[in-house]
């Protein structure tokens, strides 16, 4: 039987890996494009008219974003078994990743649940502003224009 030839993803290369995951040439670049996106973003969402309510979650939201994507950068170029932190360092910003995108995702959950309430509140104000009109109407009387057409029949 023979080994399986020796690679990049053989059997315990990546547990002997000695630097980080990649290099910090690329990692870096596409890192601070994205860590300037999300700024953006964050500038856009403080300038936008938009309910309080749903601002303050998606602020925050963009906030733990933003400090997930530099863990991640710094986890792929400058993290590794030697590189910063040793291994110690490696598993901390990983599980930090991990609970960081675990906070993202609730942050979501959390805008979708303030999205319907809003929601049921609009649609609650929209009733009650319809039922207004209807009620004028109804004490306003029958108008001219309201006599029947000649196609329709009239009502009792």
């Amino acid at each position: 039987m023979t080994s399986p030839a020796p690679g990049p993803f053989a059997p315990g290369v990546l547990a002997q890996a000695t630097g980080p995951l990649l290099s910090p040439w690329i990692v870096f670049p596409i890192a601070v494009t994205v860590l300037i996106g999300l700024a953006a973003h964050i500038e856009a969402l403080r300038r936008s008219s938009m309910p309080r309510s749903r601002r303050r979650i998606r602020l925050v939201n963009a906030w733990v974003m933003l400090v997930a994507a530099a863990l991640i950068a710094f986890g792929f170029g400058a993290a590794g078994p030697s590189g910063v932190g040793g291994r110690t360092g490696f598993v901390v910003v990983w599980s930090l990743v991990f609970a960081l995108m675990g906070v993202v995702l609730a942050m979501a959950c959390l805008d979708m649940l303030n999205t319907l309430r809003l929601a049921r509140r609009q649609r609650r104000e929209l009733t009650e502003r319809m039922d207004g009109v209807r009620r004028s109407l109804a004490d306003r009387g029958p108008t001219p224009h309201d006599e029947p057409r000649p196609h329709e029949p009239p009502s009792a």
